[in-house]
């Protein structure tokens, strides 16, 4: 069963896998500094262990914000920062994980990548488009290897000539936009499975405008995809997962995944009131304003250290019974496993792992070590708020604003 992971790693680029926080420590009285790459949280979180000590690596990774340099034309490849630090990033994963080389999906300050890795060992990389050996947009027709950076990112083979879609058009024949010319348009990946019994796969990321009304105008239009819209074949399922700026929370803004849901996607997330915390992934405070205004005060698992706002999902086609188990990978507060099931544990106080929990706490210090050893008030919310603790999850230095999701089908 596939375990697909995706996250919105916030302006993703090679600050972020090599850039430092920084902690002040005392040695002998004089103060020294250490350092904490922010690039070791990242692969931390994509290569954690479950509580019983099994890997949770996923068959796919799918990082969406990738800063690019290059604006034009869409379905470009992404160069600039955006592409180092991917390529820095495909280097630390290991040998059984590849690379669909990013395109440019939108233009000037919309301009941004999805990365989408995959194992080779299991699934093979079908497109749905051919590479044209230029500079410029994939097509459906023709066949050429990739050059420079991106030459061996793909294993050698007929998948070497492939590549994702980034422009599309509706039943019509008419071009598509998502919603307005130069918005970024979603990024579509098909693999086939390698062992039998050869299930296909398409994935259809998406990080929609963040502004009203184009982010639900340009999440309503992908349900207008043919490759969306279309009937599925016996053993092939279609995954549409991204940051689509609709929080659950808003009806108005709910309504616009009605589409999806409309053509037969299961929504594998869903608005509870009483849970936003696990039931959706959220949005940290950080990123605004600085960790600044979390608290260790409060109960699990919400610590007023986040609003409700649920702006990430997946959808699934053919739906499944039961719903797929899908996890918010929440390292600041652990994440209990199911995300779906009608209660949870109180993490332990002691220990690096919070008690029927699948992932860990990435902190230095968790919210209830820090509760058991300071006092109450200023001291507490100081050491919360460094930047080796909350300060490299979430904050203007941190790695994301975002939580990552799990998905296993």
């Amino acid at each position: 069963m596939p375990r697909i992971m995706y996250w919105n790693i916030q302006k993703f680029a090679i600050n972020k896998m090599t850039t430092y926080t920084r902690r002040l420590n005392f040695t002998r009285g004089r103060p020294r500094y250490a350092n904490d790459i922010k690039g070791d949280y990242i692969i931390d979180t994509i290569y954690a262990e479950d509580a019983a000590g099994q890997d949770l690596d996923p068959d796919f990774l799918v990082i969406v914000e990738v800063t690019t340099g290059r604006t034009a034309p869409i379905g470009s490849l992404i160069d600039g920062d955006g592409a180092e630090g991917i390529l820095h990033l495909y280097d630390l994963l290991g040998a059984h994980m590849r690379l669909v080389p990013p395109l440019v999906l939108g233009t000037e300050g919309n301009a941004e990548g999805i990365a989408v890795f995959y194992r080779s060992d299991r699934w093979e990389f079908t497109g749905p488009w051919y590479w044209n050996g230029a500079q410029s947009q994939p097509t459906n027709v023709g066949a050429q290897n990739y050059g420079g950076a991106w030459a061996n990112v793909l294993p050698a083979g007929a998948s070497r000539q492939r590549a994702g879609q980034a422009v599309f058009t509706n039943a019509a024949g008419n071009a598509m936009e998502f919603p307005n010319p130069g918005q970024r348009a979603p990024f579509l990946t098909s693999f086939r499975e390698i062992a039998a019994p050869n299930r296909l796969l398409n994935l259809l990321a998406f990080h929609a405008p963040s502004w009203d009304p184009a982010r639900e105008q340009g999440t309503r239009a992908l349900a207008d995809i043919p490759a969306i819209a279309n009937p599925l074949a016996a053993n092939e399922t279609t995954v549409v997962l991204g940051d689509f700026n609709c929080n659950l929370a808003d009806p108005d803004q709910a309504d616009a995944y009605t589409p999806l849901i409309n053509a037969g996607y299961q929504q594998c997330i869903t608005a509870n009131p009483n849970r936003y915390s696990i039931y959706t992934a959220l949005k940290d405070i950080a990123s605004r304003s600085g960790p600044y205004n979390a608290s260790t005060a409060g109960n699990y698992p919400g610590y007023n250290y986040m609003r409700p706002l649920a702006v990430d999902n997946i959808f699934i086609k053919p739906p499944r019974a039961p719903i797929p188990v899908c996890h918010i990978v929440n390292r600041i507060i652990g994440t209990p496993v199911p995300a779906n099931a009608a209660a949870y544990t109180v993490p332990n106080v002691a220990g690096a792992r919070p008690a029927n929990n699948l992932y860990s706490i990435g902190m230095e210090e968790s919210i209830q070590q820090i509760n058991q050893r300071l006092p109450a008030g200023a001291a507490r919310m100081k050491r919360f708020n460094a930047l080796p603790n909350f300060g490299k999850i979430g904050g203007k230095r941190g790695t994301s604003d975002h939580m990552a999701l799990m998905i296993e089908i």
